[in-house]
């Protein structure tokens, strides 16, 4: 008697990859952020472009919050994140 094959309903890519997409270290999110701030990331991800060809904006943006929440663990009080935070607050 044969045997049925598994179902790869509900499995997309995970049937392909066998679950290589799951094993990854990175996990996606989602931000609002202000149009001006969108527009600034487009024009220095598309100028890095030039020299970094596999360069991502999610690398800028992994970047950025590596960078901001490193001050923030040193510094706490003084860091830039708050020192932002206070200035938007008052």
């Amino acid at each position: 008697m044969a045997r049925r094959r598994p179902s790869i309903k509900g499995k997309g890519a995970d049937f392909f990859f066998e679950g290589a997409l799951q094993t990854s270290a990175q996990v996606k999110v989602t931000f609002y952020l202000p149009k001006e701030l969108v527009d600034k990331l487009d024009e220095v991800w598309l100028d890095l472009r030039k020299t970094y060809k596999k360069l991502r904006k999610s690398d800028i943006a992994r970047i950025a919050l590596e960078e901001i929440l490193s001050d923030y663990e040193g510094k706490q009080q003084n860091s830039k994140l708050l020192k932002h935070l206070n200035v938007k607050t008052s």
